[in-house]
């Protein structure tokens, strides 16, 4: 008799997809999704696989993410959205 299983993937992994989902979704209106530094890290090395050299962030909130790809390849990727100012 044949036995389907499914293939696992790390729960780590699946959390962290999920959570590059829903923060790249983006905002409306007013609501913003402010990422942590840690947030952006766990971003970029699920989307890219890569070995993360550095972490910067921009006066608006955005994070620059410095990542070594597998392919030995040099990555700049941008994760986060802007602060919400306080002007209205």
């Amino acid at each position: 008799m044949f036995k389907y299983s499914t293939p696992s993937l790390p729960t780590s992994l699946i959390l962290r997809l999920l959570l590059a989902i829903l923060l790249s979704l983006g905002h409306t209106g007013q609501t913003f999704a402010q990422a942590s530094i840690s947030d952006a890290v766990a971003i970029a090395k699920a989307q890219t696989g890569g070995k993360i050299l550095q972490v910067k962030q921009n006066k608006a909130g955005y994070y620059r993410v410095k990542v070594l790809m597998p392919n030995g390849q040099m990555r700049h990727m941008i994760i986060g959205e802007p602060k919400p100012s306080s002007k209205k």
